[in-house]
């Protein structure tokens, strides 16, 4: 949910959630067996298949060793094939691909000898619980195929017990045909218009949809028998198709499968609420009280990954005491907050689109961890038509496109393809303003408050408030504080801030102010050594990095003012400790 609205925020670098699969295929050829050893084509020594259990995609600069570990995943490959061989109805797996590696999964193009091919999406540990992760996902995936009528791969068979012959979980799906919107290249006139016209129908199918509560969509029988007897919709839902009434007894919604919510050793906590929930305020309490028993909790003292100088239980517990009694008076209108399903990242890797000709869209994939909440926190602007760039006179939400600087032909050929190419993103991203302000109103009207913003990402910081600080939300409250009377939902409400002291509220703008420098550090060393907050860059940017002699710390206190001194003399290997590296780490469990 988060990262559909991280256009529309100031967010620092360590707070994004950017799309980092990249489609990168590598082919293992399988070979031909006889009947007697079908598909028993991988040996039994974990060893020598590491290239299916390790992440291979990227590397970190620091700390990756644990990094590697929370992504590696060992599972039966011959169980898989034999498994995938039956579903296909073929004698031999020909050859097997690994097509793609995200943060959380990665998935495996498999071709048989009866011509048919599949993919196979195995989760990684870092993902949350991996079984009712999987679960929820293909659920997800049949509603929007079936009831929505959204191009969704077709799930071909599946399984989310931990323990079955493969050893893990694994959805064995339709290899969906197209290219990515930024494989496509540029996309002008006539051929960008099936692209705006398919995206608007997909996300109005999101909207006809109202649900019963906020969580994580479910079949049926894989939710507790007291889950099975609550509605699958919202009471005033017309359900006059076949498809819709066929869903509301196929269908359930059960508990959030977003993974910050299962970090570490949160996934043990018992009496943890991970819903489903009747609306916002619970959601975001159930966050807050998850929170406030883990500072109680034994291993909240013992975690590698902390920013440990930002960290202080008794500004915690304010904090999101504060944030629990602010939360129910900022909130939008009624009308915008029914509970709606979305799409978790729709960025340009999962909008698969025709390779020629007009781009129209083939498939929307990568429904991992999609989820149900209040309509004006998931309708944010999509990622895939959002400009990030740096021209200066373009600004969201303002009608009007920008030109190409007067300058161009000064430029070389190598940089005015860049900047013509930056403006073009541009250009895309007001077309499709435009778009929502002409052909859809209402959401332009739901998702327009600043306000709005704030509260959709207001649960992930709540989520990773020990892990990262109580700053971002200080920022929020501050912010709500100095607006009060054009955020508050009834006016003449007083704002909880103001019960605070002088010192009190200062604690929290010292608070603000250091995650923002903080952030803007990270900002640099992005910048300087091509890497993301938690220190990962593509294989080769490792490369690149390491020739710049750049030492991280020294980038980080030359933007921070301070004279902290983290430990980089790992820095292009394994970090010897993470606990001295405090200062630009983060959870990654």
């Amino acid at each position: 949910m988060l990262r559909a609205w991280t256009s529309r925020l100031p967010c620092p670098a360590h707070y994004k959630l950017p799309c980092l699969s990249a489609r990168r295929r590598i082919r293992f050829p399988i070979m031909s067996l006889t009947p007697q050893r079908r598909n028993k084509h991988f040996e039994s020594d974990p060893s020598t298949n590491r290239f299916l259990y390790e992440f291979q995609s990227a590397r970190w600069l620091y700390n990756e060793r644990e990094q590697q570990a929370c992504r590696y995943m060992e599972w039966d490959a011959n169980a898989l094939v034999d498994t995938a061989c039956t579903i296909l109805q073929a004698k031999e797996c020909t050859t097997m691909e690994k097509m793609m590696e995200g943060s959380y999964n990665r998935a495996f193009l498999l071709a048989f000898d009866n011509g048919k091919d599949a993919v196979v999406r195995i989760p990684c540990p870092v993902a949350g619980p991996v079984g009712p992760i999987t679960a929820s996902e293909v659920a997800t995936m049949q509603f929007a195929r079936e009831v929505l009528e959204i191009p969704v791969p077709q799930v071909y068979g599946w399984n989310s017990d931990p323990k079955n012959p493969v050893g893990s979980p694994y959805i064995i799906m339709e290899n969906a045909h197209g290219i990515s919107v930024d494989q496509r290249g540029p996309i002008e006139g006539a051929h960008a218009q099936p692209l705006f016209d398919d995206l608007m129908t997909i996300e109005k199918a999101f909207e006809k949809v109202r649900f019963s509560q906020i969580g994580s969509l479910y079949f049926t029988k894989d939710v507790s028998a007291e889950l099975q007897t609550r509605p699958l919709f919202a009471d005033d839902m017309d359900l006059s198709t076949e498809a819709l009434r066929n869903a509301a007894n196929k269908y359930r919604i059960g508990p959030l499968v977003d993974r910050q919510w299962y970090r570490g050793e949160r996934a043990t906590m018992v009496s943890v609420d991970r819903g489903p929930w009747p609306d916002f305020v619970s959601y975001c309490s159930a966050g807050i009280n998850l929170e406030l028993a883990w500072l109680e909790h034994p291993a909240s003292k013992s975690q590698p990954f902390l920013r440990t100088a930002m960290q202080s239980p008794r500004l915690h517990r304010s904090v999101l005491n504060m944030c629990a009694r602010v939360i129910p008076l900022v909130l939008p209108p009624e009308e915008y907050m029914a509970p709606t399903l979305w799409h978790p990242d729709f960025s340009s890797e999962n909008i698969l689109i025709s390779a020629t000709n007009k781009a129209h869209v083939q498939a929307v994939i990568d429904w991992q961890h999609a989820m149900i909440a209040p309509y004006a926190l998931q309708a944010g602007f999509p990622l895939v038509m959002t400009y990030d760039g740096d021209i200066s006179e373009f600004t969201p939400g303002k009608l009007g496109l920008p030109e190409p600087p007067e300058d161009l032909n000064r430029l070389s050929k190598e940089e005015q393809a860049e900047v013509l190419e930056r403006h073009r993103r541009a250009k895309r991203q007001k077309g499709y303003e435009l778009y929502i302000k002409v052909y859809n109103p209402r959401r332009l009207a739901a998702i327009s408050p600043p306000k709005t913003s704030a509260l959709n990402i207001l649960p992930y910081y709540i989520s990773r408030s020990w892990s990262d600080g109580v700053g971002p939300i200080t920022d929020i409250l501050l912010r709500f504080h100095e607006r009060w009377d054009t955020v508050v939902t009834v006016p003449g409400t007083p704002c909880p801030l103001d019960e605070l002291t002088d010192g009190e509220i200062q604690e929290y703008r010292d608070v603000a102010e250091q995650s923002k420098r903080f952030s803007g550090a990270l900002d640099a060393l992005t910048d300087e050594i091509g890497s993301l907050g938690d220190g990962k860059v593509s294989i080769a940017g490792y490369e690149r990095a390491k020739k710049t002699k750049k030492n991280p710390g020294e980038v980080i206190r030359s933007h921070l003012g301070v004279c902290t001194k983290p430990d980089f003399s790992d820095l292009y290997g394994h970090a010897s400790s993470t606990k001295s590296l405090p200062c630009i780490t983060k959870q990654i469990k």
